[in-house]
């Protein structure tokens, strides 16, 4: 199947109001002053020494508000509790008859790589081998490296290629790494920072993207370059087998490897949802796969090519729905009629979406989500056809399988709900063996949980769950806090609750989960609904679910807070921009904001296909309409919003954030704005920043909602 690898743009979102009409309804169509949107540009000079006293600034200011409210040391406490618990679960990763586990706790701060056996790995108190302590590591190279992952070559899977980040920012190095030895190779395969793909061929050879120099980059800032990497050669000697265009997103190739084949693939990104596949025959030339671009190349499994179709493909007079999966025998793919020989795998209906697929030595696993809740289904090739059995998961949660390999039967998942501890659980065709569970972090007898349905300006039912006590009156006085996303087709689905449950629900919060349109809750339609110009549906949904939780009197403007991160923070950053008097409280984590530069700060222009390009005029009126930043109106009474990013993101560049609160500070609006020098995209680089974090939102949420 493919390589997680394979595209590190997949490792990796509203005016009515029942209650009055507002004056900030007509907000977005008043002249902005251009140069005063423009003011603030210096900041996004990220390391500049100007930039970073401004920032020091307003970090000691935060500080003083949060980090000196009582409140916060026991926040603290309880948070580093939580995340250095010793008996939560150990996930892990499949070698043969060997587990591997990243783990971070309090004598691992930055974190150690480790195994152990499955006999082992079944007892209440494991003994583990170290393969890295990263702590030692950091301490000996005077760095602060964070772990980003390896790939290890099938199937002995001694010879890994471990990517380490500075600081955890999405540029990373790649350094080979012997199992056996638990050390590094000494002039082994190592590849410098850089925005890297890197897969096995073989022992001696590499499949590589990465910044080869002036001109091997996307506009995005992505490799638009494959080479073959060959052991003993310079890496810039490495034989290029294909180049991408410069307008592209980036390029990428990797291998499946099978028992007693392997085949070798190239996919270039020409947008953030459209690609090209290509198989590399023996003798180095490609050959197209011939899915759509709009496709998603899923990999291959039993001589049988898979993808997952985005948009509705009319075939051989027949058409396949949105959503569908669909197989083609691999020795038809170079025929002139391969089209008839296109079969569809998997259809949805108009309340399910096909999520995830995976595969091991036997067995196709497919995730199907239906009403935003998950199943999986085991699926094999028996004679000529496809025999689907769904697995025994429990109801209302989400499973998920997150490891296979093509070299055994076996397979990992773990399944969760948002009052369900996530268990950890080994796969043998369809029987599931509990391995691990998380212990209860909150108290969930008595935790109810809803879903239920707004009606969005255009008429759409949207749906968002509720997690309450049971007890909970229906007021308007409940503290709540709402999350969304809304982009990429990234669907929000259950999940253990933890510190949420914890610190939230158990001091009587409501938590509130939404499914706005731009996820992927539904499918491709759902996604689709919310992208480019049709960006403000997903908006408006997010308002529509505000509404329905005021009008069902669970909460109301004064005791609701809402949070959202990235494309999230965009979406919080809209709606209390275009309707300040719904929200008491704003928590806007690594956000994309002044949305008329974001393609100027990389990698924004891979995200064209998301939002527009703000250089098409007809594009620039939409985005302008709703951008945050531009949207910031003097006079205008805004909720209290804690923005935090870290200097080190190069995903979403904090200048975003930056430029955003200078803004509203012009406008004497009360904000506040931490960034941590570290962490990349994720703000925390190790465990103690993480607490660190998450106590300071909580504190200020405390602050605003539950004083």
């Amino acid at each position: 199947m493919k390589s997680p690898a394979n595209n590190i743009l997949r490792l990796f979102v509203y005016c009515g109001l029942f209650l009055g009409v507002f004056s900030t309804m007509s907000c977005a169509t008043k002249k902005v002053n251009p140069n005063a949107v423009q003011s603030y540009r210096w900041l996004e000079k990220v390391h500049s020494k100007k930039a970073l006293a401004w920032v020091k600034g307003q970090d000691a200011k935060t500080w003083a508000v949060l980090a000196h409210d009582p409140r916060y040391p026991k926040m603290l406490k309880e948070v580093t509790a939580l995340l250095t618990n010793k008996n939560r679960i150990p996930f892990i990763d499949m070698y043969n008859n060997t587990y591997r586990n990243f783990w971070e706790g309090k004598k691992h701060v930055w974190g150690i790589w480790r195994w152990t056996t499955d006999r082992e790995y079944r007892k209440k108190h494991i003994v583990w081998r170290t393969l890295l302590d990263l702590d030692a590591y950091n301490k000996a190279t005077h760095k602060h490296w964070v772990f980003e992952g390896s790939n290890c070559l099938p199937p002995s899977y001694n010879d890994c290629l471990v990517s380490l980040s500075n600081g955890g920012n999405d540029k990373f190095v790649v350094r080979e790494f012997n199992i056996a030895k638990a050390s590094f190779v000494k002039n082994g395969f190592f590849i410098p920072a850089a925005k890297t793909t890197v897969n096995w061929v073989n022992q001696n050879t590499l499949l590589v993207s990465t910044d080869w120099g002036p001109g091997s980059l996307t506009t995005s800032g992505y490799p638009r370059e494959v080479r073959v990497w060959k052991r003993g050669e310079p890496l810039n000697k490495a034989k290029i087998i294909f180049q991408g265009k410069t307008s592209d997103v980036d390029s990428s190739g990797w291998t499946s490897f099978h028992p007693k084949s392997k085949m070798e693939f190239v996919e270039r990104d020409i947008t953030f949802y459209r690609a090209i596949d290509y198989v590399l025959t023996p003798k180095g030339k490609l050959e197209k796969i011939p899915f759509p671009e709009s496709a998603n190349f899923e990999g291959d499994f039993h001589g049988f090519l898979l993808a997952s179709i985005r948009h509705t493909w009319d075939l051989n007079h027949k058409k396949i729905k949105a959503g569908s999966v669909v197989t083609l025998p691999i020795t038809d793919m170079n025929r002139r009629d391969s089209a008839k020989y296109i079969k569809i795998l998997y259809t949805p209906d108009n309340r399910s979406a096909f999520e995830h697929l995976a595969a091991n030595r036997s067995s196709l696993y497919l995730t199907i989500l239906h009403d935003v809740r998950g199943q999986v289904y085991q699926v094999q090739r028996i004679g000529s056809r496809w025999v689907w059995h769904r697995l025994p998961f429990p109801d209302n949660g989400m499973p998920h399988i997150y490891d296979t390999t093509p070299f055994s039967n076996r397979a990992l998942a773990y399944y969760q709900s948002f009052t369900v501890p996530t268990s950890l659980y080994l796969i043998r065709g369809r029987s599931l063996t509990k391995l691990k569970s998380r212990p209860p972090e909150y108290n969930a007898r008595g935790v109810v949980v809803h879903q239920y349905w707004a009606t969005s300006r255009d008429g759409t039912k949207v749906p968002y769950f509720v997690i309450e006590k049971a007890d909970t009156k229906y007021n308007g006085k409940n503290p709540t806090l709402l999350y969304g996303y809304g982009g990429f087709g990234i669907s929000e689905t259950p999940f253990y609750l933890g510190s949420i449950g914890k610190i939230w629900i158990d001091h009587g919060g409501v938590y509130v989960l939404a499914n706005i349109r731009g996820g992927g809750e539904f499918g491709p339609a759902w996604h689709d609904a919310a992208i480019r110009q049709h960006r403000m549906k997903a908006f408006q949904d997010f308002a529509a679910i505000t509404r329905n939780l005021f009008q069902r009197k669970i909460t109301s403007p004064h005791h609701l807070a809402i949070e959202g991160g990235s494309n999230g923070g965009l979406l919080v950053g809209v709606a209390f921009t275009r309707h300040p008097s719904y929200y008491k409280a704003v928590v806007c984590e690594s956000a994309l904001l002044d949305m008329m530069r974001y393609t100027k700060m990389p990698p924004g222009a891979s995200w064209i296909g998301e939002y527009g390009n703000p250089a098409n005029p007809k594009m620039a009126k939409i985005i302008m309409s709703y951008s945050p930043y531009q949207n910031v109106r003097p006079g205008v009474h805004y909720p209290k919003v804690f923005f935090y990013t870290s200097t080190n993101d190069d995903r979403v560049q904090p200048g975003h954030s930056r430029k955003m609160v200078a803004r509203m500070e012009q406008y004497h609006d009360s904000v506040l704005l931490y960034e941590n020098t570290e962490g990349g995209h994720g703000a925390a680089a190790n465990i103690k920043e993480e607490a660190k974090q998450l106590a300071l939102k909580y504190t200020f949420l405390y602050q605003e909602l539950m004083n």
